[in-house]
């Protein structure tokens, strides 16, 4: 809210939304997309944040009662459309006599003639490993989470939680059959070529249920949570090819969800640097048997992605390499344009960087450990954030240059 509706006042008014919508997102899981509005004096703009994009109204003058009655509208909308058309999950809900968060999480089953049937299994989850950091994006968020439902507060710590669950909006095509990235089918694919190796037993995630998030909508039926059923009409409109290249079009993302074991801990809670090195060690001989083993290549080596578990004794740690969002078949790789992004900034390769034509193999995921080491001998395991261990914080006078 602004006194005036000058130019630099609605531009203040629109980053506090933008500052706002992020915590939103950081902290309610639940949130898919979100509505926002803006006053400025007496002009008044509503606005629906995306994953992609931002979509505004014009300005509407309370002073008039064209724009009065253009503002009534929308709140007569609000309060009687879905759930879902104000931006929240229908999977996801929270349960107040359990103070936890109920998720449903997608799986295929075999019916009748062994044709494919979607059902649904819910976990109960409240800590959030990884909340959505970001405006735009995929917005990841990570729970710990157990199948039975919470009899105690107690239950629901993390070290009684024996499932992970991943829910994120990823680019993907409108089949799920073309899709060449499907992380779901890429950890089936792991799982199943490293059962019988004891070597990396328990440093990659075990897919126990997961796929494309669907629920009931009240006009359309059963349909799959993509970036074509949230926008319905004005998707075609948003991606039309024709378009001015000066305007943005926007990729068509699925939200996804995947329940895994076992339970991953940031490495920002490591004890020593002995266990850094452990644990790192492990990601890269767990990323080398998955390349020699189902021939999957990771892409995307990087702080987030390298966690780790521990025994129920508090023995340990075991590294755990996690984010398969943009893995891809090495028979595949050729088929990637070289200018498509790939991997976490900090922690590209100089290929991916440089995007040049020179071939994507595995020393470009080793490269991006090696700056992963860099960064950790640096900056210390993320000390901006609660929870990191004191002795794993550094002190060194890198940290004060201008970078």
């Amino acid at each position: 809210v602004k006194r005036s509706s000058t130019d630099t006042a609605v531009r203040d008014a629109n980053i506090q939304l933008f500052k706002y919508n992020r915590e939103v997102y950081q902290k309610q899981p639940d949130r898919r997309s979100i509505w926002g509005a803006t006053l400025c004096e007496s002009i008044v703009r509503v606005s629906y944040f995306g994953h992609d994009y931002v979509l505004s109204s014009a300005g509407m003058d309370l002073l008039t009662a064209s724009g009065r009655r253009s503002f009534v509208e929308y709140l007569v909308n609000w309060s009687f459309c879905e759930r879902h058309c104000l931006g929240y999950d229908p999977t996801i809900e929270w349960m107040s006599k359990q103070q936890c968060w109920r998720i449903s999480a997608p799986r295929l089953s075999k019916g009748k003639r062994g044709k494919s049937v979607y059902t649904t299994q819910n976990y109960y989850a409240k800590k959030i490993v990884i909340s959505a950091e970001h405006m735009f994006g995929r917005l990841t968020r990570c729970l710990v989470a157990r199948k039975d439902p919470p009899k105690k507060e107690e239950d629901l710590k993390p070290e009684n939680c024996d499932s992970f669950i991943k829910d994120a909006w990823v680019e993907s095509t409108v089949e799920a059959a073309n899709d060449t990235r499907d992380e779901i089918a890429h950890l089936a694919a792991i799982s199943d070529a490293l059962k019988d190796n004891p070597l990396v037993d328990g440093m990659y995630p075990t897919i126990v249920a997961g796929g494309r998030v669907q629920f009931s909508r009240s006009k359309s039926g059963v349909e799959e949570d993509t970036t074509a059923s949230v926008l319905r009409d004005l998707y075609p409109v948003l991606t039309n090819k024709d378009r001015p290249i000066t305007e943005h079009t926007i990729p068509f993302r699925v939200h996804k969800r995947i329940v895994t074991e076992p339970v991953a801990i940031p490495m920002r809670h490591l004890e020593s640097g002995y266990e850094v090195i452990i644990v790192i060690a492990d990601a890269m001989r767990c990323h080398g048997a998955i390349v020699d083993g189902p021939g999957i290549l990771h892409r995307d080596m990087s702080m987030g992605n390298i966690m780790f578990s521990r025994n129920h004794d508090g023995t340990g740690p075991k590294g755990i390499l996690i984010d398969f969002d943009h893995a891809i078949n090495i028979d595949n790789v050729s088929d990637i344009g070289h200018k498509e992004r790939t991997g976490t900034g900090p922690f590209m390769s100089v290929n991916n960087l440089e995007k040049n034509d020179n071939p994507r193999t595995r020393l470009d995921d080793c490269e991006s450990v090696l700056y992963i080491l860099c960064w950790i001998a640096t900056f210390g395991l993320d000390t901006k954030r609660d929870g990191v261990n004191p002795n794993l914080k550094l002190n060194s006078s890198i940290r004060t240059w201008d970078m």
